[in-house]
């Protein structure tokens, strides 16, 4: 259950890196058959890869290397992230006017991967009022 929302979770944070979706894809890898692929692009400049992954391979929960573009997103987006490791870590994403997220715990990774679901699941809600302007609260 918790391996699925996961996967999940991940495949929302890939969308919001610009991912292309393909649902019901059926396709390899060398060892499982997936049925949803996300075609993520890497580098920059000449030449680009664009690879596709099955949802239990994003790794944005467990690798800085995944993660860390996500939180530069974020920054270009015109938020400040705002990342104090020690005996405690504290996650914040920050707008002009103050925090906005904050997250805290013992694992870094842990908790800027809790900071960025949560910035994505804000993102979504807003993003929501407006293209659904009935399903908002007031």
């Amino acid at each position: 259950m918790m391996r699925n929302l996961t996967a999940q979770t991940n495949g929302r944070i890939a969308l919001f890196m610009g991912a292309k979706y393909w649902p019901k894809t059926k396709w390899y890898d060398f060892t499982k058959k997936y049925s949803d692929a996300y075609e993520l692009t890497f580098g920059s400049g000449w030449p680009l890869s664009n690879i596709a992954f099955g949802p239990h391979q994003l790794l944005y929960n467990s690798s800085w290397s995944w993660l860390l573009p996500v939180l530069e997103k974020i920054r270009s987006l015109g938020y400040t992230v705002k990342i104090e490791i020690g005996p405690y870590t504290q996650v914040q994403i920050l707008n002009s006017i103050g925090p906005i997220i904050c997250t805290e715990g013992s694992v870094p990774l842990t908790v800027a991967y809790q900071a960025v679901v949560k910035f994505i699941q804000r993102t979504d809600q807003i993003e929501d009022r407006f293209t659904h302007p009935k399903n908002s609260q007031p």
